[in-house]
C-alpha cells in the first residue's frame, strides 16, 4: 500500500525511496517496530501531532498502537538458527562492498 509518494508499506515490511531504505522484519511485535521506524523517519516532516505515513501503516496492518508507546530501549534480536555457506558468501560480499569488516 502506498502510503506517501515514496513509501510503499507491505506485509512484513516497509520501503522508501525517499530515503533509500527497504525493511523487512518478522517475529514478534515485528510490526509495532516498523511503525516506530516509520513515525521517525517521517516525524521531522509532519511533527507530533499527525504523522501521515504512521497513521496510514496502522490502519494497512490493522495494528491500535499510540505513539505515546514508542519508547527507545535496547534491541535484543533472536539468535540466528542456521547459517549455511551460501548465506555467509553473500553477507561477506555485501560487507566487502561497503568496506566493512567481519569480526
Amino acid at each position: 500500500m502506498l502510503c506517501e509518494e515514496k513509501l510503499d508499506v507491505f506485509e512484513n515490511g516497509f520501503e522508501d525511496g525517499k530515503f533509500n531504505l527497504r525493511i523487512e522484519f518478522y517475529g514478534k511485535d515485528a510490526r509495532k517496530l516498523l511503525l516506530a521506524v516509520i513515525r521517525e523517519l517521517y516525524l521531522p516532516d509532519y511533527g507530533e501531532e499527525y504523522v501521515y505515513p504512521f497513521e496510514c501503516a496502522k490502519e494497512f496492518w490493522g495494528i491500535y498502537m499510540n505513539p505515546e508507546e514508542i519508547a527507545p530501549e535496547e534491541f535484543h534480536p533472536s539468535p540466528v538458527k542456521f547459517l549455511n555457506q551460501s548465506i555467509l558468501s553473500r553477507l561477506e560480499s555485501v560487507l566487502d562492498s561497503i568496506n566493512a569488516r567481519m569480526m
